[in-house]
């Protein structure tokens, strides 16, 4: 057992699950978002919906839940870490690159249909740079997209592998830790000017391009594809946990 069969596997179950994905996706935008303003016609704002978050959702979850079970199951049958994790991490990025392809055509289709159903589902692109219906424009906003759920991948995958090696009582202070974190930043950010105005800056450089952002999230892929190498290195392959 080697590269090829693991990936089939993994890729075998994640399409499955991007076709669910895509089918609730297309339920919500005919169901929920269509079928609301035909029938409730005294609605005269427009409705504007995302459906980039859930694909970051999704994107993130099967990080979580696939990277440990292909990693038993190549080690238990002769197979490196590293190969069991590349081979886990490459289907995961497949399926992110098909989920954001369809996403972006449910996007597109909302946009080009808005005027008769003045409903319209905003991709992250059209969020951050504006809506652009041209070839260019959607091609660019499927690639943004897939990006950040591609680097969402990366970065549930991590989540998953840091908790796998953390004992019960470690679990509990990264857990804790995390919010504290996050607490104490946004503390330091509004007494600290100097701070908040770099956070800023580095926030604006991202709105400029959809290049500089895209970058970035590569980067943010490259980063905890490292920490999740480092995690699985010397891990022991044992039972599902929780």
């Amino acid at each position: 057992m080697n590269f090829l069969p693991i990936f089939k596997y993994r890729l075998k179950d994640d399409m499955k699950a991007v076709g669910v994905f895509l089918i609730v996706t297309l339920l919500c935008m005919v169901l929920v978002v269509y079928g609301i303003m035909i029938m409730v016609s005294e609605i005269n704002d427009r409705v504007v919906s995302n459906f980039s978050m859930a694909l970051t959702v999704f994107s993130f979850v099967i990080g979580i839940v696939t990277v440990r079970e292909d990693l038993r199951l190549g080690i238990q049958n002769g197979v490196s870490r590293g190969t069991s994790l590349a081979a886990c991490f490459t289907a995961n990025v497949v399926a992110s690159l098909a989920a954001a392809l369809g996403v972006t055509f449910v996007e597109w289709l909302s946009a080009a249909t808005q005027e008769a159903t003045n409903a319209t589902l905003v991709s992250f692109y059209a969020m951050i740079y504006g809506e652009d219906l041209s070839l260019s424009g959607q091609l660019r906003s499927f690639l943004l997209s897939f990006v950040w759920s591609g680097s969402a991948v990366f970065v549930g995958s991590f989540l998953s592998l840091l908790y796998w090696r953390l004992t019960k009582l470690w679990r509990w202070i990264v857990s804790l830790g995390m919010g504290a974190a996050l607490i104490l930043l946004l503390n330091a950010a509004v007494i600290s000017g100097g701070f908040m105005d770099k956070v800023l800056a580095f926030l604006r450089w991202l709105g400029e391009a959809p290049m500089n952002l895209g970058v970035f999230l590569i980067g943010v892929a490259a980063v905890f594809a490292v920490f999740d190498w480092l995690l699985t290195r010397r891990a022991p392959i044992t039972a599902a946990t929780a």
